[in-house]
């Protein structure tokens, strides 16, 4: 079993092992080492001055068709637009429905030099 398949599995075992979200988020000792939970601002820092005064542009999931359009621009390589897989169907709410009060302050706890320097906002 690659590393791949081993994360998979192992991911897939904490994440079930849940009945909602805010039980999953009143445990980040058991999910935040995790790499794919991990805060994103340890990924881009320059130094321990938590500075990210090294890049010109992060790019944004929810924006990834025109952030991949404007990286391919900067670099002179052709653009070709991605296919959308895995399109949740039947989301009914807005992401901000799911959260009350303390699962806001919990998250925004745990992610709050994302938020401030990817100046992201709750709604």
């Amino acid at each position: 079993m690659d590393s791949s398949q081993d994360w998979d599995r192992d991911y897939c075992q904490v994440v079930n092992s849940y009945n909602n979200l805010k039980e999953f988020a009143r445990e980040p000792h058991k999910w935040l080492g995790m790499i794919h939970f991990r805060p994103q601002f340890g990924f881009v820092v320059k130094d321990t001055k938590d500075s990210i005064d090294c890049l010109d542009f992060i790019g944004r999931v929810e924006n990834l068709d025109n952030d991949l359009r404007y990286i391919c621009n900067q670099v002179n390589i052709p653009y070709n637009t991605l296919p959308h897989i895995n399109k949740t169907k039947n989301r009914q709410r807005d992401y901000t429905k799911y959260y009350d009060d303390e699962l806001r302050d919990i998250i925004a706890k745990i992610y709050s030099k994302d938020i401030e320097y990817f100046k992201y906002n709750f709604g």
